[in-house]
Protein backbone atom coordinates (compact mmCIF):
# COMPACT_ATOMS: atom_id res chain seq x y z
CA UNK A 1 0.00 0.00 0.00
CA UNK A 2 1.21 3.41 -0.89
CA UNK A 3 1.40 6.59 1.40
CA UNK A 4 -1.98 7.65 0.31
CA UNK A 5 -3.88 4.29 0.54
CA UNK A 6 -2.01 4.38 3.82
CA UNK A 7 -3.03 7.74 4.76
CA UNK A 8 -6.67 7.47 3.53
CA UNK A 9 -7.29 3.50 5.52
CA UNK A 10 -6.46 5.74 8.39
CA UNK A 11 -8.82 8.20 7.99
CA UNK A 12 -11.55 5.90 7.88
CA UNK A 13 -10.81 4.95 11.51
CA UNK A 14 -11.60 7.93 12.70
CA UNK A 15 -14.69 8.79 11.09
CA UNK A 16 -14.48 12.67 12.24
CA UNK A 17 -12.60 15.00 10.24
CA UNK A 18 -11.78 17.03 13.64
CA UNK A 19 -10.56 14.26 15.70
CA UNK A 20 -8.22 12.75 12.59
CA UNK A 21 -6.59 16.39 12.34
CA UNK A 22 -6.02 16.27 16.13
CA UNK A 23 -5.24 12.64 16.86
CA UNK A 24 -2.97 12.03 13.90
CA UNK A 25 -1.53 15.47 13.80
CA UNK A 26 0.18 14.99 17.49
CA UNK A 27 1.06 11.64 16.62
CA UNK A 28 3.51 12.97 13.55
CA UNK A 29 4.41 15.90 16.19
CA UNK A 30 2.94 18.46 13.26
CA UNK A 31 1.26 21.43 14.40
CA UNK A 32 -2.93 21.32 13.30
CA UNK A 33 -3.45 23.93 11.26
CA UNK A 34 -0.29 22.47 9.10
CA UNK A 35 -1.34 19.11 9.47
CA UNK A 36 -4.80 20.07 8.37
CA UNK A 37 -3.10 21.82 5.64
CA UNK A 38 -0.78 18.62 4.86
CA UNK A 39 -3.67 16.57 4.77
CA UNK A 40 -6.60 18.03 2.87
CA UNK A 41 -6.22 16.42 -0.57
CA UNK A 42 -6.14 12.98 1.47
CA UNK A 43 -9.02 13.99 2.77
CA UNK A 44 -11.00 15.02 -0.42
CA UNK A 45 -9.80 11.68 -1.44
CA UNK A 46 -11.33 9.81 1.01
CA UNK A 47 -14.95 11.36 0.77
CA UNK A 48 -16.30 8.23 -1.38
CA UNK A 49 -15.08 5.94 1.36
CA UNK A 50 -16.42 7.77 4.10
CA UNK A 51 -20.12 8.06 2.51
CA UNK A 52 -19.79 4.06 1.84
CA UNK A 53 -18.81 3.79 6.11
CA UNK A 54 -22.07 6.87 7.14
CA UNK A 55 -24.23 4.25 4.76
CA UNK A 56 -23.09 1.10 5.96
CA UNK A 57 -23.88 2.33 9.82
CA UNK A 58 -26.99 4.11 8.63
CA UNK A 59 -28.12 0.72 7.46
CA UNK A 60 -26.71 -1.27 10.13
CA UNK A 61 -28.69 1.48 12.75
CA UNK A 62 -32.38 0.06 10.90
CA UNK A 63 -31.52 -3.01 10.95
CA UNK A 64 -31.34 -2.99 14.38
CA UNK A 65 -34.09 -0.92 15.40
CA UNK A 66 -32.32 2.32 15.34
CA UNK A 67 -30.36 1.17 18.62
CA UNK A 68 -26.28 2.60 18.19
CA UNK A 69 -23.59 0.71 19.30
CA UNK A 70 -19.74 1.72 20.22
CA UNK A 71 -17.11 0.84 22.70
CA UNK A 72 -15.51 2.85 25.29
CA UNK A 73 -12.02 0.74 26.17
CA UNK A 74 -13.67 -3.03 27.09
CA UNK A 75 -17.20 -1.28 27.44
CA UNK A 76 -20.10 -1.23 25.02
CA UNK A 77 -22.23 1.88 25.04
CA UNK A 78 -26.07 1.59 23.41
CA UNK A 79 -28.07 4.49 22.43
CA UNK A 80 -31.76 4.65 20.86
CA UNK A 81 -31.13 7.42 18.13
CA UNK A 82 -34.30 7.53 16.59
CA UNK A 83 -33.89 11.51 14.66
CA UNK A 84 -30.56 10.46 12.89
CA UNK A 85 -31.60 10.49 8.88
CA UNK A 86 -28.96 9.96 6.14
CA UNK A 87 -29.78 11.17 2.61
CA UNK A 88 -28.69 12.55 -0.01
CA UNK A 89 -24.73 11.27 1.52
CA UNK A 90 -25.45 13.94 4.49
CA UNK A 91 -25.57 12.85 8.05
CA UNK A 92 -29.11 15.08 9.18
CA UNK A 93 -31.13 15.25 12.32
CA UNK A 94 -31.30 15.94 16.06
CA UNK A 95 -27.61 17.73 16.54
CA UNK A 96 -26.83 15.39 19.73
CA UNK A 97 -27.96 12.37 18.33
CA UNK A 98 -25.94 13.19 14.91
CA UNK A 99 -23.10 13.74 16.37
CA UNK A 100 -22.64 10.55 18.38
CA UNK A 101 -23.66 8.39 15.08
CA UNK A 102 -20.83 10.25 13.90
CA UNK A 103 -17.87 10.04 15.87
CA UNK A 104 -19.39 6.88 17.53
CA UNK A 105 -18.58 8.79 20.77
CA UNK A 106 -20.15 10.26 23.18
CA UNK A 107 -21.71 13.77 22.39
CA UNK A 108 -19.42 16.78 24.36
CA UNK A 109 -16.48 14.31 25.01
CA UNK A 110 -14.06 16.66 25.77
CA UNK A 111 -15.89 18.60 28.02
CA UNK A 112 -16.39 15.63 29.71
CA UNK A 113 -13.01 14.47 29.86
CA UNK A 114 -11.85 17.58 31.12
CA UNK A 115 -14.21 17.54 34.22
CA UNK A 116 -13.36 13.90 35.46
CA UNK A 117 -9.55 14.96 34.81
CA UNK A 118 -9.93 17.67 36.92
CA UNK A 119 -11.57 16.06 39.69
CA UNK A 120 -15.11 17.94 39.03
CA UNK A 121 -16.50 14.10 38.81
CA UNK A 122 -15.56 11.63 41.27
CA UNK A 123 -16.83 7.56 41.47
CA UNK A 124 -19.28 6.53 43.74
CA UNK A 125 -21.17 10.53 43.60
CA UNK A 126 -24.63 11.21 43.40
CA UNK A 127 -25.31 13.39 40.60
CA UNK A 128 -28.35 15.60 38.93
CA UNK A 129 -28.40 15.42 35.67
CA UNK A 130 -31.05 18.10 35.24
CA UNK A 131 -31.90 18.32 31.29
CA UNK A 132 -31.01 14.76 30.91
CA UNK A 133 -32.43 15.15 27.22
CA UNK A 134 -31.65 11.43 25.86
CA UNK A 135 -29.42 10.32 28.36
CA UNK A 136 -25.96 10.83 26.94
CA UNK A 137 -24.28 12.62 29.94
CA UNK A 138 -26.33 10.13 31.79
CA UNK A 139 -24.63 7.00 30.26
CA UNK A 140 -21.11 8.62 30.47
CA UNK A 141 -21.33 8.92 34.44
CA UNK A 142 -22.39 5.71 34.73
CA UNK A 143 -20.17 3.83 31.95
CA UNK A 144 -17.51 5.67 32.88
CA UNK A 145 -17.47 7.32 36.50
CA UNK A 146 -19.25 4.48 37.94
CA UNK A 147 -21.05 7.19 40.18
CA UNK A 148 -23.33 5.89 42.96
CA UNK A 149 -26.83 7.01 42.50
CA UNK A 150 -28.03 9.47 39.48
CA UNK A 151 -31.00 11.37 39.64
CA UNK A 152 -32.07 12.76 35.65
CA UNK A 153 -34.93 15.32 34.74
CA UNK A 154 -36.24 15.88 31.74
CA UNK A 155 -39.48 17.79 30.81
CA UNK A 156 -39.85 17.07 27.04
CA UNK A 157 -42.24 13.94 26.82
CA UNK A 158 -40.26 13.04 23.44
CA UNK A 159 -36.61 13.11 24.88
CA UNK A 160 -37.85 11.70 27.99
CA UNK A 161 -39.21 8.50 26.25
CA UNK A 162 -35.48 7.81 24.58
CA UNK A 163 -34.08 8.31 28.00
CA UNK A 164 -36.20 6.03 29.27
CA UNK A 165 -35.26 3.37 26.76
CA UNK A 166 -31.68 4.48 27.09
CA UNK A 167 -31.41 3.72 30.65
CA UNK A 168 -33.25 -0.05 29.58
CA UNK A 169 -31.01 -1.12 27.14
CA UNK A 170 -28.04 -0.25 29.23
CA UNK A 171 -29.52 -1.66 32.23
CA UNK A 172 -29.55 0.89 33.93
CA UNK A 173 -30.43 0.10 37.50
CA UNK A 174 -28.92 3.25 39.68
CA UNK A 175 -30.61 6.23 37.90
CA UNK A 176 -33.81 7.17 38.59
CA UNK A 177 -35.93 9.20 35.79
CA UNK A 178 -38.51 12.08 36.01
CA UNK A 179 -40.44 13.97 33.39
CA UNK A 180 -40.79 17.27 34.86
CA UNK A 181 -38.78 20.14 34.68
CA UNK A 182 -36.45 21.55 38.14
CA UNK A 183 -37.88 25.34 39.40
CA UNK A 184 -37.74 26.89 42.40
CA UNK A 185 -41.30 26.90 42.87
CA UNK A 186 -44.11 24.10 42.10
CA UNK A 187 -46.10 25.40 39.09
CA UNK A 188 -47.24 24.26 35.78
CA UNK A 189 -45.75 25.15 32.56
CA UNK A 190 -46.19 24.81 28.35
CA UNK A 191 -43.10 24.21 26.34
CA UNK A 192 -43.89 26.99 23.82
CA UNK A 193 -40.97 25.87 21.51
CA UNK A 194 -38.91 23.09 20.28
CA UNK A 195 -36.16 22.82 17.77
CA UNK A 196 -36.17 18.93 15.99
CA UNK A 197 -32.78 20.14 14.69
CA UNK A 198 -31.72 20.58 18.05
CA UNK A 199 -33.82 18.86 20.89
CA UNK A 200 -31.42 19.89 23.48
CA UNK A 201 -31.72 23.77 23.21
CA UNK A 202 -33.39 25.16 25.86
CA UNK A 203 -36.88 24.81 25.08
CA UNK A 204 -39.21 28.46 26.24
CA UNK A 205 -41.46 27.39 29.09
CA UNK A 206 -44.85 29.52 29.65
CA UNK A 207 -45.74 29.29 33.21
CA UNK A 208 -48.99 28.59 33.54
CA UNK A 209 -50.55 28.67 37.91
CA UNK A 210 -49.03 27.39 40.82
CA UNK A 211 -49.57 23.63 42.18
Amino acid sequence: MNAIGRLKAELLQYEDIENFVKETGRQRNIKKWVWRFLSAPYILASVPFRRKIFAEKFQNLLENDRIFCFRRKDREIKVYLPFVRYKNNMVKGDLIQTEIFRKSNFYEIQTLEYLRKRKYLKKQMNILDIGANIGNHTLYFIKEMEVKKLYCFEPVNTTYKILKRNMQINKITNARIYNFALGREKRTAEIASLSKENWGVLPCLIVKKEI
